[in-house]
């Protein structure tokens, strides 16, 4: 049903600050790619890129509990569409 209304499944892994901590992929996301992996679903891990991010930004991406800050959210969207854009070709620009 999916493909004949031209659409496409992905599962996308967003960081936890526990993430971020590690240099080490946690067992959740693991699993997570390896499940997509055997479905032949596209995965990101924003986890690497959100590191990066948090290197470059002057304000902080999470606020003062677990959610994103609203920069972190924009980093999030800018960050997905990016990977999107390199996965489906047809993203808009």
């Amino acid at each position: 049903m999916a493909a004949e209304n031209h659409q496409r499944f992905a599962v996308v892994y967003l960081p936890a600050k526990s993430d971020l901590a590690s240099d080490r992929q946690s067992h959740a996301v693991r699993q997570l790619q390896d499940s997509a992996a055997r479905d032949h679903i596209p995965f990101f891990d924003l986890t690497s890129s959100f590191k990066e991010a948090l290197t470059r930004e002057s304000v902080p991406l999470f606020g003062k509990d677990v959610h994103y800050s609203e920069a972190g959210y924009k980093a999030v969207a800018e960050l997905l569409l990016n990977e999107l854009r390199k996965e489906f070709p047809d993203v808009p620009r």
